[in-house]
């Protein structure tokens, strides 16, 4: 009778956990275009030269040394082509399923998902005009954006880490919209595909979540947000989805692309006791962060630092990386963060399919191929331009700079 009762546990425990569906494409933001491509290319080059990669068995042997703290791997600089923004990735393994979700992603109306996105926007401009910067021409151009936003246009700035400081895999930086637009747009976009079950839903008490307007701690500017409003999409910003928030980020490092790296484990994953057993390469960041986060003398951000940082900075960016989310970050003194890019037109959403691929150098197109790198491949892009406008590249398009 006891192993009867026992029998339906023991079951369960030997089944095997359902595979999760592999993830084929993703919705994005392009940040490579005609006005970006310079300005990406001279600040990728420029963080390359001042942090020269190393190739990964060099990095192993000093990984003991005290001149190893700010060594990148070579390869793990991500080519210029692919810098983009992630909305959300998906799983469509089946034609059908592909071209359900371009059906869903063509009856949009963007523009008019932007207008929301905007008025979300109208609800912080006062807690923003509290927040305006000292210098009275930079205060004076945030005014003019926040009364007569036009376009969208970001600025990709500073430089943080994943997962922590000391052993970091990630290196990205954050975009930054004076208008407040950009990741209300990305957010409402994102939950139309997920109510779509087209990108899958990973927060957990969602409604909870809606009815609470819980705040979203994020360490860029346009997740400040006032509490509990009336509609629901302010309530949708208010929220910390879990267990990940709508990120939003360039990944300029990322060790996962680094050939003769440490293997991972067999068993890689979590172990019963909840230990990481993955093996990722790892490289310590904290005088890097420091560096990029504290870039300039200037709030214009056009005389960079000459001496590097010191200490005391150095455990400033380890504290502010390695407790974001737990609480406001401790300030030393006032940082002026480096500036990848500015300005960059946000005028077109992508799907693009995972994996991104080299880009041929014997064509008529080998100078810019051999600045760009690589690219992820275009399946569909809208414009954010005019309502309906859309071009499709249904086949092997790739994003036009």
């Amino acid at each position: 009778m006891e192993a009867k009762r026992n029998a339906p546990k023991q079951q369960a425990r030997n089944q095997r956990p359902e595979k999760r569906p592999p993830l084929t494409h993703f919705l994005c933001l392009p940040l490579v275009n005609i006005s970006s491509l310079s300005q990406l290319e001279s600040s990728v080059a420029s963080f390359k030269a001042e942090y020269p990669p190393v190739p990964v068995t060099n990095l192993l042997d000093a990984s003991t040394r005290q001149d190893a703290r700010a060594i990148i791997p070579e390869g793990a600089v991500r080519p210029l082509g692919t810098l983009h923004l992630t909305i959300g990735v998906m799983s469509l393994p089946t034609p059908n399923r592909l071209a359900e979700a371009l059906r869903f992603f063509h009856s949009l109306d963007l523009v008019d998902l932007m207008r929301e996105a905007g008025r979300v926007a109208t609800k912080l401009r006062d807690k923003r005009k509290s927040h305006l910067p000292s210098n009275p021409e930079s205060r004076a151009s945030v005014t003019k954006t926040l009364r007569d936003p036009g376009p969208m246009h970001v600025s990709l700035q500073s430089l943080h880490c994943l997962p922590r400081a000391k052993a970091a895999t990630v290196l990205h930086a954050f975009p930054e919209d004076p208008t407040g637009r950009l990741h209300p747009f990305c957010l409402m976009l994102r939950d139309k595909f997920i109510e779509a079950g087209l990108i899958q839903n990973e927060n957990k008490d969602k409604q909870k979540d809606y009815k609470n307007g819980v705040k979203d701690d994020r360490p860029h500017s346009e997740s400040e947000i006032a509490p509990i409003p009336s509609d629901p999409y302010t309530v949708a910003l208010n929220r910390i989805p879990k267990p990940r928030p709508l990120l939003l980020h360039a990944t300029i490092v990322n060790t996962i692309y680094v050939r003769g790296g440490p293997k991972p484990k067999p068993d890689a994953g979590r172990s019963k006791k909840g230990k990481n057993n993955s093996r990722r390469l790892e490289f310590d960041a904290r005088v890097i962060l420091a560096r990029y986060q504290n870039y300039y003398v200037d709030e214009a951000r056009t005389v960079p630092r000459v001496e590097r940082p010191a200490r005391s900075e150095v455990l400033e960016a380890t504290q502010n990386e390695d407790n974001r989310g737990a609480g406001p970050p401790t300030k030393l003194s006032p940082q002026y963060s480096f500036a990848w890019a500015k300005e960059i037109p946000i005028d077109t959403v992508c799907i693009c399919e995972m994996g991104a691929r080299k880009l041929p150098l014997d064509s008529e197109d080998a100078d810019l191929n051999k600045r760009l790198g690589e690219k992820y491949t275009v399946i569909a892009q809208r414009s954010l331009e005019a309502s309906h406008s859309s071009t499709s590249t249904e086949s092997a398009g790739v994003m036009e700079v």
